[in-house]
C-alpha cells in the first residue's frame, strides 16, 4: 500500500458521532469567535443544504486515534452551463493541523472531495491551498473584482487616485445629479423596489426568465433562496427586495448593512434580473442604501453581461480585490464545456456564492441597527 493510500484510509465523511471531535478541532485551529466554530452555522450550511446528495453533506475529515487533524468541506450547488445543470461545489475550509502539514494530507483530502463533483470552484483560498490546487490540476481564472459606490464625500475621496482626491467635493454633487436622473428615469418607466420579509414561490419566475442570459450561473430558485437567506442562522440581517416593472416581478436583490472601519456600508449580497434591467436594479439599491443612511454601497461580482458599463454609469469605483482569487476544477466529462468554464467572464458570481459573504464581512463587524 502506497503512502497516499495510507493517508486515504484515515479520511472519511463526517458523521454525527464525529461532531465532538470536530468541535475540538475547530476551536484549536480557528480564532475565538470565528464563524467556522458556530454550530448553528455549521448545521445550516452543511446539513440543511438542499443540494446535498444521498451521502449527505460534503465534509471530509482526517482522523487519527480519535483526534481530527484535517478537514475539507464543500458547498454543493447546481451549476447551469449554457442551461444544462452540472453537479458542482464550492471548496471551502481546507485545513490541516500545523503538526501534520507538509505530509500530503491536504492534497489527499481535496482529491477525495473532488470525486464528488463534476465542477468544483474556489475563491479566497490561502497561498498554500492555491499552490496545492494548481499542482492538482485546478485552473486559475483571475481575481473577482469589488465595486464601491460612495454615498458621501469622504467615501469618494478614499476611492480616487491620490492626485484627484482634492476634487472629491466636486464629484459628490455630480453623483447626486446622476442619481436624480436615474431615479426620474425609473419612475417614468414604472420601476420600483419593494421590501419583502421572505422569499416566496413567485421568485421562480425571475430564475426561469433571467438564468438563460448567463452562461455559467448557480441555481437561484425559491428552494435555494429560501435556504440561503430565510433559513439562515440570523435571517434578520438580510434585507430582501423585489424589483418590479409595472406590475411584473422582474428581479431581486439582497442587501446587508454593516459597519466597516467606522463607515456604514450596504453590501449587495445577491441579486438576479435580466441583463437589460441591471441598471434599474442597482440604481434602486443605491436608493435603498441612501434611505438607510449608509455611507457606501459595495458589491463583489465575477461577471455578468453589461457589468462594467452598468456600474460605471452609476458612479461605482473598482477597488483592489486581490484576496478573492478564483480557481476552478472540472472532471474529464466536462471537456465539452471547458471553454465556458475556463473563462472567468462567463461566470455569474456574487457574495452569496461560496463563503464570500462571511469572509468579506468579518466576524468582528457589527450591524448598524445595533449601534444606533
Amino acid at each position: 500500500m502506497g503512502y497516499r493510500e495510507r493517508i486515504g484510509r484515515q479520511i472519511r465523511r463526517l458523521r454525527e458521532e464525529d461532531l465532538p471531535a470536530l468541535r475540538d478541532f475547530l476551536h484549536r485551529e480557528y480564532r475565538a469567535g470565528a464563524i467556522h466554530s458556530d454550530e448553528r452555522h455549521h448545521r445550516w450550511l452543511f446539513d440543511d443544504n438542499p443540494d446535498n446528495g444521498a451521502e449527505g453533506p460534503q465534509y471530509w475529515i482526517y482522523q487519527k486515534e480519535g483526534t481530527i487533524h484535517g478537514q475539507q468541506a464543500g458547498i454543493p450547488f447546481a451549476l447551469f452551463v449554457n442551461g444544462a445543470a452540472r453537479r458542482a461545489s464550492w471548496a471551502i475550509n481546507l485545513k490541516v493541523t500545523p503538526a501534520y502539514q507538509m505530509r500530503g494530507i491536504g492534497g489527499v483530502l481535496s482529491e477525495i472531495y473532488l470525486r464528488d463533483n463534476e465542477v468544483t470552484a474556489a475563491v479566497n483560498v490561502t497561498e498554500a491551498a492555491r499552490k496545492a490546487f494548481l499542482r492538482a490540476g485546478w485552473e486559475f481564472l483571475g481575481r473577482i473584482p469589488k465595486y464601491v459606490r460612495p454615498l458621501r464625500t469622504a467615501g469618494i475621496r478614499a476611492g480616487l487616485p491620490g492626485a484627484l482626491r482634492g476634487l472629491a467635493p466636486l464629484f459628490y454633487p455630480l453623483l447626486l445629479v446622476v442619481d436624480g436622473w436615474w431615479w426620474s428615469y425609473l419612475r417614468l418607466h414604472g420601476f420600483r423596489m419593494e421590501p419583502v420579509a421572505a422569499f416566496d414561490p413567485r421568485i421562480d419566475q425571475v430564475w426561469n426568465e433571467a438564468s438563460d442570459a448567463y452562461p455559467v450561473v448557480g441555481r437561484r430558485d425559491y428552494t435555494r433562496l429560501r435556504w440561503r437567506f430565510d433559513a439562515a442562522p440570523d435571517p434578520r440581517r438580510y434585507h430582501r427586495f423585489y424589483l418590479f416593472q409595472g406590475g411584473r416581478l422582474s428581479g431581486y436583490a439582497v442587501l446587508r448593512y454593516s459597519i466597516r472601519n467606522g463607515r456604514r456600508v450596504a453590501v449587495v449580497v445577491d441579486f438576479l434580473c435580466p441583463p437589460r434591467l441591471l441598471r434599474a436594479l442597482f440604481a434602486l439599491c443605491l436608493q435603498q442604501a441612501r434611505h438607510a443612511g449608509m455611507d457606501d454601497l459595495q458589491t463583489v461580482m465575477c461577471h455578468c453581461p453589461g457589468r462594467t458599463g452598468t456600474l460605471l454609469s452609476l458612479g461605482f469605483l473598482q477597488r483592489d480585490s486581490s484576496e478573492h482569487e478564483f480557481l476552478v476544477h472540472y472532471g474529464k466529462e466536462e471537456d465539452v464545456t471547458r471553454h465556458l468554464l475556463g473563462n472567468r467572464h462567463n461566470w455569474f458570481v456574487t457574495m452569496a456564492d461560496c463563503d464570500l459573504e462571511w469572509m468579506f464581512l468579518r466576524e468582528h463587524e457589527t450591524e448598524p441597527e445595533q449601534q444606533v
